[in-house]
C-alpha cells in the first residue's frame, strides 16, 4: 500500500522567504533542484534553470567556485526570474560577488576551513550573514559527511560520520539563530544507521 507523503504530519518549522516563495511554517513543501551544467556555460545553465522551473522547481541552485562563475551568475540572473540559490562550494568569500544575484546562499561549514585559517568560523559566518542581510538573501547550512569541521571529526571514531556532522550542524544553527537566520539542511552522501541501546 502506498503512503501519501504529502499527507504525513510535518514538524513545526519557522517560515523563511526565498525569493518569491516561503518555505517552512506550514507552507507547501518547496522543490529545489540543482543545475548540472558548468556555470560559465551561461546558455546551458539558463536553459537548465528554465527547464527545472518548468518542471516545478521552486528554487534552483547553481554552483559557484570561482570569480568567473560569479561573473557568469550575474548574466544568468539577468536572463531568469527563477528563485536562485548559490552553492558557494569551497570559497565562502565569493558571497559578496553573488549576493546581489541570488535569493539564497548555501555554504558548507566544512569548507570554511579552506581559506583564512586564522579567522574563526564564527567570524566567517558573521560575514555571510552581513552579505545575506545586505542583499535580502536567505542562508542555508549545507552540512554533509564529505566535508566536516576537522576539529569535530577528530573527536569521534573514524566510522562515526553522523556525530561530527550533527554537532557541526547544531553549532552553526545555534550561531545563525543568534544572528537571526534559520534556513538549514543536513544530509549525508553515505547511508547512516543510527543505533541506540536501552
Amino acid at each position: 500500500m502506498e503512503s501519501n507523503f504529502m499527507q504525513r504530519p510535518r514538524n513545526p518549522t519557522r517560515p523563511v522567504r526565498v525569493g518569491s516563495i516561503t518555505i517552512g511554517g506550514g507552507q507547501p513543501i518547496a522543490v529545489q533542484s540543482m543545475t548540472a551544467t558548468h556555470t560559465q556555460d551561461i546558455d546551458a545553465t539558463v536553459a537548465q534553470v528554465q527547464a527545472l522551473t518548468d518542471a516545478g522547481a521552486d528554487v534552483v541552485r547553481i554552483a559557484v567556485d570561482s570569480r568567473k562563475d560569479a561573473d557568469a551568475l550575474r548574466e544568468i540572473r539577468r536572463q531568469t526570474t527563477a528563485n536562485l540559490a548559490v552553492d558557494l562550494q569551497e570559497n565562502y568569500r565569493l558571497a559578496e560577488s553573488v549576493g546581489p544575484y541570488v535569493d539564497k546562499i548555501r555554504y558548507n561549514p566544512g569548507h570554511l576551513y579552506h581559506h583564512e585559517r586564522e579567522r574563526s568560523w564564527q567570524d566567517k559566518v558573521r560575514y555571510l550573514v552581513q552579505v545575506a542581510t545586505e542583499h535580502d538573501c536567505a542562508l542555508r547550512v549545507g552540512v554533509n559527511c564529505g566535508s566536516v569541521d576537522p576539529d569535530k571529526r577528530a573527536r569521534y571514531a573514524p566510522e562515526d560520520v553522523l556525530s561530527p556532522m550533527l554537532e557541526s550542524a547544531l553549532d552553526h544553527c545555534q550561531w545563525l539563530d543568534s544572528l537571526g537566520f534559520t534556513v538549514t539542511a543536513c544530509r549525508s552522501r553515505t547511508p547512516i544507521r543510527r543505533t541506540s541501546s536501552r
